[in-house]
Order: C-alpha cells, then structure tokens, then sequence
C-alpha cells in the first residue's frame, strides 16, 4: 500500500506482436492504454524511428478510451528477414509532453471468460511478398479521346472499333469498358 499523491501516467500494448503479410498491405492492430492514477487525456500515436518504412493511419487514443484500432501499412518490398517496428505514445500530463514506449502483446483469453495482454520481446512483421497488383484487362488499339464529366460515365469500346462505331454501334452486341468517375 502506497500513500502519496497521485502521479497521472499510462502504459501502452500492442496487439498482435507479430504479423505475416504480403508488401503494401493494410494490416489492423489493436493498441491498448493501461491508465494510471486518474490520467485521462488524448494520446498521440506514433512509429519509433526504426520503423520508417511503415505507415500509420488512425494512431490516435481520444481522451477516456482504453483502446483504438489503428492500420500499419507495409512496406512493398518484402525481404528475408522479419522487421522490428516499435510504437510510441505522446500525451501532454502537467503541461508537459510525455513520451512511453508500447509494449508488444497478446491479446489472450483464459477459460473463455478473462483477457489478458501477455507481454512480448518484441513486435515482428515479416513481409513475404508484394501485395496484389492490378492487371490490364485490355490495350485499347484506337486513341478515341472520351470526355467524361465528374460524376458521370463513359465507354469505350474492347474491339477497337472507331469513332463513328461508338456513336452509333452496330447491330451485334458489342462489348465494351464501362468507368464511373466521382469528384
């Protein structure tokens, strides 16, 4: 038993602590704050230096949430050996900024009932390969300019057919690329 004042803190875990993906992929993560002695702040979310070649969207524990569920972008090119990447958290407690590191975890359950975040060494993410990359279905052989308004659509012919076949197309069915374009 302690008597002192309280001392505003929080610790943070990351889950899972290892990932197998393909290169350039969006992998989810859940990280978990342990808050301490009343802090309840906002905390920023972050990669350490060593983990440059990783994005981070969503990396953000809005102030009285215990977790948030965030995206780590791979990077596209795999390689051999599995990359250690760390997790920081920034809070502002006093009028000071504080900084602590995330621990890599799992999220575990016992007896299908309690939860637990075993600690881990360290998180490792193994890229194996490139991500999916989209395919040409098709060259076009005819350079039909096809003007297309925001919002609206457009075809273009598969067999190459000319101008004057699009406009008006013959008898047989023809198939054709049909794009929808937003602002």
């Amino acid at each position: 038993m302690h008597v002192r004042p309280p001392r505003p803190d929080f610790e943070l875990r990351v889950a899972p602590s290892s990932i197998n993906v393909r290169g350039n992929t969006h992998v989810p993560l859940t990280v978990f704050v342990l808050r301490k002695d009343g802090f309840n702040g906002e905390i920023e979310l972050g990669l350490h230096d060593t983990s440059r070649s990783f994005g981070l969207s969503g990396a953000r524990i809005p102030a009285g949430q215990d977790k948030v569920r965030l995206t780590l972008t791979t990077p596209a090119v795999p390689r051999a050996e599995a990359y250690s990447v760390s997790f920081i958290g920034r809070a502002t407690m006093g009028g000071k900024q504080v900084v602590r590191e995330a621990v890599p975890a799992e999220d575990m359950m016992q007896a299908f009932a309690y939860r637990h975040l075993v600690p881990a060494k360290e998180m490792k993410v193994q890229v194996i390969g490139r991500g999916m990359v989209p395919k040409t279905a098709f060259l076009l052989e005819d350079k039909i300019p096809v003007k297309i308004p925001a919002g609206g659509t457009g075809e273009i012919p598969r067999d190459g057919a000319s101008r004057k076949d699009v406009r008006k197309p013959p008898n047989r069915t023809q198939r054709a690329a049909r794009w929808h374009f937003d602002q």
